[in-house]
């Protein structure tokens, strides 16, 4: 039997590079069931439905600031962020992580697309973080991902903006 997390990350900069944070929000569904007919916000990348007045219990949010660096930093930073985080809220409450299975949802193209293994990582900077979500990815039972429209990922980058602010 396994559970399914929802993980909506963002990661900005104020320049490029720049003044930067990252932000995510985990949400653990009520149900096992991920079927849903709510909007399609994928931007017709795929056939997955996301429902987002049905996401469940928001278990994890959290935001940090990263200091200077690049936009594309901040989206992957976002992502393993996230996965380390759900990793702890498993040690945490005593779940096999083996049992989770993560939907990833992101408005960065490029890191959904590199995550998925369809673009290359050129950038030796961005390696290190594909080499971390790869170890991630084989804790949990399955990881997908998909691209959302910005208007989609409110919550994830109302953390960044806040975090941002904060260190003005």
């Amino acid at each position: 039997m396994s559970e399914i997390f929802t993980l909506f990350g963002d990661g900005g900069s104020r320049g490029n590079p720049g003044p930067a944070a990252s932000g995510f929000v985990v949400y653990k569904a009520e149900s096992e069931s991920s079927d849903s007919t709510g909007k399609n916000p994928t931007g017709g990348l795929g056939s997955h439905k996301l429902d987002l007045n049905n996401l469940g219990q928001k278990i994890i949010s959290a935001s940090k600031f990263l200091g200077d660096t690049t936009n594309n930093q901040a989206e992957w930073q976002a992502l393993t962020l996230g996965l380390k985080a759900i990793m702890e809220y498993c040690v945490d409450n005593k779940l096999d992580s083996k049992s989770i299975e993560i939907e990833v949802f992101m408005d960065s193209l490029l890191v959904v697309q590199q995550a998925k293994g369809v673009y290359k990582v050129k950038n030796l900077d961005l390696k290190s973080h594909l080499t971390t979500l790869r170890e991630l990815q084989g804790s949990f039972k399955a990881t997908s991902f998909y691209h959302i429209y910005r208007e989609f990922n409110k919550v994830a980058d109302s953390l960044v903006n806040e975090c941002l602010d904060g260190q003005a």
